[in-house]
């Protein structure tokens, strides 16, 4: 898979970077977790600052539109975004079956 960034904006306030970008040459259309490890190479940060907000493939595209924030460090996008954020596109931990 290849992603090219489209555009950085530094955002000041929350102290992070928006980042919108194109990801191309995939197979499948890419989990949220590909997309993450991807874009943190290409940004240069560690993957648990990589925050995934949308991910949009238009029917029929070969290409996915990502719009995503980076944080300095997983410990500063943790004081900001919600919880369910980081727990998306994560492997569901198996429920015991009821009896």
């Amino acid at each position: 898979m290849k992603i090219k960034l489209d555009s950085k904006k530094e955002n000041k306030l929350f102290d992070r970077i928006d980042v919108t970008a194109t990801a191309s040459d995939y197979s499948s259309t890419p989990s949220r977790m590909e997309v993450a490890k991807e874009l943190a190479k290409e940004v240069g940060c560690d993957i648990g600052a990589v925050v995934i907000n949308e991910i949009d493939q238009p029917f029929g595209s070969k290409s996915v539109k990502i719009n995503a924030r980076v944080y300095p460090s997983q410990e500063a996008a943790q004081k900001v975004e919600p919880a369910y954020k980081f727990a998306r596109g994560k492997p569901k931990e198996a429920t015991p079956a009821a009896a």
